[in-house]
């Protein structure tokens, strides 16, 4: 299980796909090379965490540090596509779930 989670944890900071929109547990697990069920289960135990909730916490990460940058002028929409999100309003409401605040809000801060 360890290996998994190092393998998973590799590829995700080089190939970045957790930012595509069409990132999936099936397309990372067959990128590492393990069955989506196992891939699954170590994100469940060594990281209590669902696919799901790990993908939209490292795009949210992600989105922070954009709307952090006070120099740039990148729209929170374009922020939200840039970070695999297919709508602004599913970006959010994973923001504001993670963050407790709206994205708009904590470029202010």
């Amino acid at each position: 299980m360890e290996e998994i989670k190092e393998k998973s944890i590799i590829y995700l900071e080089r190939s970045e796909i957790q930012f595509e929109n069409d990132c999936s547990l099936s397309k990372i697990a067959h990128k590492i090379k393990v069955h989506h069920y196992r891939l699954s289960y170590v994100l469940n135990t060594k990281f209590s965490k669902s696919f799901s909730e790990f993908i939209n916490e490292l795009r949210i990460e992600k989105a922070q540090e954009l709307l952090s940058n006070k120099y740039n002028n990148i729209t929170i929409s374009s922020i939200a596509f840039e970070c695999g999100y297919n709508s602004l309003s599913t970006f959010n409401g994973a923001f504001k779930k993670i963050t407790g605040t709206t994205p708009s809000k904590f470029r202010m801060l």
